[in-house]
């Protein structure tokens, strides 16, 4: 199973994917018993030496090792867990997808038996055991008599604390680490900032609490491994997967050390996985622009988000005809209200500026001239439910002269004048009344109800221009309800309506 683990490489953080590695085969079976107690459990090296202890009394650390006793019942696995115990076993590695006759499934239902009411004194107890000899004797006594709990208990609490001290511990209170073996497609190659460079290892006998991860960049002709970044991955992680991405191109190299925060000490790493990283799909954007114009050609420079790179484009000057042939895009008119609206546009690549201008009766008549850097123009002074026609053309000055691109037309239609909401009274019955100011020269109000003010509005009823007023009914009782009012005007391509008035709400009862 893969896990995502953040990694902190000094002050570049790494994204790593945890990749599991075949730790059974790797290490004896005592090994991998011990390095479980102490990584996943936490016990101390005599805790350890002691649980050692009574393993091989019971199993010699084979699990698949199954008895029955005097009476009968079962007894099986490294524990030799008997009876109910037995069976408990046997389900809770069915229920996780472990065969329970491995030693990784029967560890993890040791660790889980631990933490059980029964046992908890157990694993209490050893937590607290000090790594010395006597507490690797007492580890296996106790053991022993209240977690095996064999015949003739005592006298075999005694022989397996012996067997602790004698055996186990001169080989468990420290093991040398071994050396890291490493391997890697990754390993020579030339790689892009968009892939992954997965770096793998073989877990490693010894006492391995960690496997220390070091990346370092290679500068003035040499890797620079004292001021490599360097992290952490926990035991039993026997790969690691670096995201090119967090890098800058150039040569790196990887090395992998057992690690012991315990005794302090760390082993070999047995040969070096080298990778460059280059961009070979560039991710350009514009770092920079000078624009043409009629004397000079332009350019733009891009810059690879990546890696840095640039690139440079040359830009023809211009030429008065071609010029002519553009045409701003994206013209557009929002926020229209009764007495004016807003003028948007898209920039065009080479302008100096925008003009403006407004048809009055058959006449175009300029309104203004803005900068290049505007891309929105505000109408005033419309008149309300009129029809109106803009253009816009963009223009750049060839000494005195001003060239304009053809121009762009749109038209758009005022709305009515809005009114205002004075009045929202909730009445009995689940009935509201409202009143609103009386706009002139309008076929009618439209009135919109919601209980959430800043969710969608309905339309709720259509009155006529004479009345500026109305009760709602049938409304639910108890129910605070927002109210707004527009005013409409019909005409032959369709209702024509107002900018929303203002909300008020009332509580219905």
């Amino acid at each position: 199973m893969k896990k995502a683990l953040t990694l902190f490489l000094s002050m570049l953080i790494l994204l790593a994917v945890l990749i599991p590695g075949p730790t059974a085969q790797a290490v004896s079976k005592k090994t991998q018993v011990f390095q479980y107690l102490t990584q996943r459990l936490g016990f101390n090296s005599a805790a350890s030496c002691g649980i050692l202890a009574n393993i091989e009394h019971e199993s010699e650390f084979n699990p698949k090792l199954v008895i029955r006793d005097r009476n009968g019942l079962l007894s099986g696995g490294l524990c030799q867990w008997n009876g109910g115990r037995f069976t408990n076993l046997r389900n809770f590695c069915n229920d996780r997808g472990y065969d329970y006759l491995t030693i990784e499934g029967q560890l993890e239902y040791l660790g889980y038996e631990l933490q059980k009411d029964s046992f908890k004194h157990i694993y209490n107890y050893l937590m607290q055991a000090p790594n010395t000899e006597e507490g690797a004797y007492n580890a296996a006594y106790y053991w022993c008599y209240y977690f095996e709990i064999p015949s003739n208990r005592a006298a075999k609490a005694i022989d397996r604390g012996n067997a602790a001290v004698s055996k186990y511990w001169p080989v468990y209170c420290f093991l040398p680490i071994g050396t890291v073996k490493l391997r890697s497609a990754a390993d020579g190659k030339t790689m892009d900032l968009d892939d992954v460079a997965s770096v793998k290892w073989s877990a490693v006998e010894g006492s391995v609490e960690y496997y220390k991860v070091v990346l370092a960049e290679k500068r003035k002709g040499a890797f620079d491994w004292e001021h490599a970044q360097t992290c952490a991955v926990p035991f039993g992680t026997n790969g690691i997967d670096f995201d090119l991405s967090d890098l800058k191109p150039g040569r790196y190299a990887v090395r992998v050390f057992g690690a012991s925060r315990t005794f302090g000490v760390e082993g070999k790493c047995g040969n070096t996985i080298k990778f460059t990283v280059d961009c070979l799909t560039h991710d350009f954007n514009l770092k920079k622009e000078r624009l043409p114009s009629f004397s000079k050609e332009g350019k733009r420079v891009y810059i690879c988000a990546q890696c840095g790179e640039t690139k440079t484009v040359t830009i023809e000057k211009l030429t008065e005809s071609a010029y002519a042939k553009n045409k701003v895009k994206g013209f557009f008119a929002d926020k229209i209200g009764a007495n004016g609206a807003t003028l948007h546009w898209e920039p065009l690549e080479v302008s100096e500026g925008y003009r403006i201008w407004q048809k009055v009766d058959d006449t175009w008549v300029k309104l203004k001239t803005v900068s290049a850097k505007t891309t929105s123009f505000k109408v005033v002074g419309l008149n309300s439910c009129a029809a109106y026609a803009f253009r816009i053309a963009s223009l750049v000055r060839n000494g005195a002269k001003e060239v304009l691109s053809s121009a762009q037309e749109l038209e758009l239609t005022t709305r009515p004048e809005a009114t205002s909401l004075t009045d929202a009274t909730g009445k009995t019955g689940g009935r509201v009344s409202l009143k609103w100011k009386r706009v002139k020269g309008v076929d009618g109000y439209i009135v919109y109800k919601s209980k959430d003010p800043a969710g969608e509005m309905e339309e709720t009823a259509v009155v006529s221009n004479w009345w500026p007023a109305t009760t709602l009914r049938e409304l639910d009782e108890n129910t605070r309800y927002f109210f707004s009012v527009s005013t409409f005007v019909d005409t032959e391509n369709g209702r024509i309506v107002s900018e929303r008035s203002n909300l008020r709400y009332a509580v219905t009862k």
